[in-house]
């Protein structure tokens, strides 16, 4: 009879295994794409890892149900909004000055208190000088936070340039 139960057991245990196993990742193809952009713009793999869960959260916060239950014309502004939320929330590097890049980081400077602190006519042309400063000290990308003495040293520069201008 011990056999019996035991031989029972085993065989439920595998069943709820095979079972979880062969259940489709609800995720599985915003994953795959997530993780390819982030190969191709950030340096590291924990960088990469936490920018991608990060953004999978808020896909799976607001769609619980999985990736199809996603817009299908909403897929990229999503992520581009996602992406701009987690980025902004911690030290994330990247290779490049993308497009994209220049664009979510300007996105995220505008939305800072130093730059809303300014005139509204100075804001974009702080943004656009303050990237162009950290290209030219970061040619290659950024590996991690912008050091504060660099920010500041920036953003000092910066506002003396814009607001000479005017």
């Amino acid at each position: 009879m011990k056999k019996y139960v035991l031989l029972t057991f085993v065989v439920s245990a595998c069943w709820v295994l095979i079972q979880a196993c062969n259940r489709p990742d609800k995720w599985a193809h915003i994953r795959a794409g997530l993780h390819e952009e982030a190969d191709s713009l950030m340096n590291n793999d924990s960088a990469k890892n936490k920018w991608c869960n990060c953004i999978l959260g808020q896909f799976q916060k607001d769609y619980p149900d999985g990736e199809k239950s996603v817009p299908y014309d909403s897929l990229r502004p999503l992520s581009s909004k996602y992406g701009l939320k987690c980025a902004t929330r911690g030290s994330i590097g990247f290779k490049v000055w993308t497009p994209l890049i220049v664009s979510t980081f300007k996105k995220a400077l505008l939305r800072s208190p130093v730059v809303k602190s300014l005139n509204e006519q100075y804001q974009e042309p702080f943004c656009e000088c303050y990237i162009q400063e950290l290209k030219k000290k970061y040619p290659n990308g950024l590996t991690g936070r912008i050091p504060d003495e660099v920010g500041n040293e920036i953003s000092s520069k910066c506002v003396k340039a814009v607001m000479g201008k005017h």
